[in-house]
């Protein structure tokens, strides 16, 4: 599944892919997330002053989901297929949470 934030002008500002790997025998949850850079810069500049380092906070931290999924999210379990379900709710609460704090769509595909 693939997870967006998108500005008014519905520009992709970040897109998250998870899905479940197969390497040998073992299936587990995988992601990969990028903030497009052009979209998000243009839309920084128009972040007032003292919101702007938050906004900068928030998505250094939404740009290395993958490390937050294998380093926090999985530190106290398993990483397998079944866990996919769980890891799309979460992520759904955090990008979710993103877009109503700064006005961003949220959009799944």
């Amino acid at each position: 599944m693939v997870m967006y934030l998108r500005d008014k002008g519905n520009e992709t500002l970040l897109d998250v892919d998870c899905y479940v790997k197969t390497e040998g025998d073992c299936k587990f949850v995988e992601l990969g997330s990028t903030v497009c850079i052009g979209p998000y810069s243009k839309l920084l500049l128009q972040i007032p002053e003292e919101e702007r380092e938050h906004f900068i906070a928030l998505f250094d931290f939404l740009q290395e989901l993958r490390g937050w999924l294998w380093e926090s999210h999985f530190a106290t379990k398993k990483n397998t297929a079944d866990e996919y379900d769980d890891v799309i709710e979460t992520l759904r609460g955090i990008l979710k949470g993103a877009a109503t704090l700064f006005d961003l769509g949220y959009v799944e595909d």
